[in-house]
């Protein structure tokens, strides 16, 4: 996992997503740090609540990092060689999906935010990056660390890219784990399980969209680092069946 050493020169605003912390979800301390331009921010998400229909305390959300944030975890958990079992941060992105409310919210609030590059809207990502040009910098590099990142599962066609960039419409749920759309510059994507995502261009990680039509074909997701993932069980469709940049 990533180390944080608080002190001169590096002082992130803390917010903390978990049972007893300041945020329930992930999406709401997102949402808090986005509030907050100014300040740097670091977002540590401890395991949920173990219920009954969910032991191992995972968070259904399709999170929308549209802010450069350091998306944190503590660990993608697992079981010991022993059989003892271990909680960890896991994201599952199932649910944006149909006419549910949640994947209702969802699409409402996308359409409500503003990013350069690719305006379509691809449905499904467990986490979806939508920057604006030169809001991703190498100050403060944006990061998503320490998480099991499952469940992003393609349910539409999978459709080619639009033929206008430039208009804002929703595409069939696309799926995928990660989905950086352009401008993410100096993304770090470290220390992550990846499983059993499917997309229609990547299944897990997805760097911009193929085949746009003059300067958008550039999705401008430069000085990008993913080190130290594990990728299991994911596909493509279309295109990558792990990684599409």
């Amino acid at each position: 996992l990533a180390f944080h050493v608080r002190g001169p020169g590096y002082e992130p605003v803390v917010y903390q997503v978990g049972p007893g912390r300041a945020y329930a979800t992930i999406q709401s301390a997102v949402n808090a740090a986005a509030a907050q331009p100014a300040s740097n921010a670091l977002v540590v998400v401890f395991p949920g609540a173990p219920a009954q229909w969910n032991p191992s305390g995972v968070y259904y959300e399709n999170v929308i990092l549209y802010t450069p944030v350091k998306l944190q975890g503590v660990g993608p958990g697992g079981v010991r060689n022993n059989g003892s079992s271990v909680l960890g941060s896991v994201i599952d992105g199932r649910g944006v999906a149909g006419d549910a409310t949640y994947a209702e919210d969802w699409r409402v609030f996308v359409e409500s935010l503003d990013w350069d590059g690719n305006q379509s809207i691809y449905e499904g990502p467990v986490i979806y990056i939508l920057a604006q040009d030169g809001e991703f910098t190498n100050a403060y590099p944006a990061a998503i660390d320490g998480f099991t990142i499952q469940g992003g599962d393609q349910q539409g066609f999978p459709n080619l890219a639009p033929a206008d960039p430039g208009v804002k419409n929703i595409v069939a749920v696309q799926g995928g784990g990660i989905f950086a759309n352009a401008f993410a510059r100096y993304l770090q994507i470290t220390n992550n399980i990846l499983q059993s995502n499917g997309g229609a261009y990547a299944g897990a990680i997805r760097l911009g969209t193929p085949h746009l039509p003059g300067a958008a074909n550039d999705n401008q997701n430069d000085f990008v680092r993913i080190a130290n993932n594990r990728i299991l069980a994911n596909g493509g469709t279309n295109l990558a069946g792990a990684i599409g940049v």
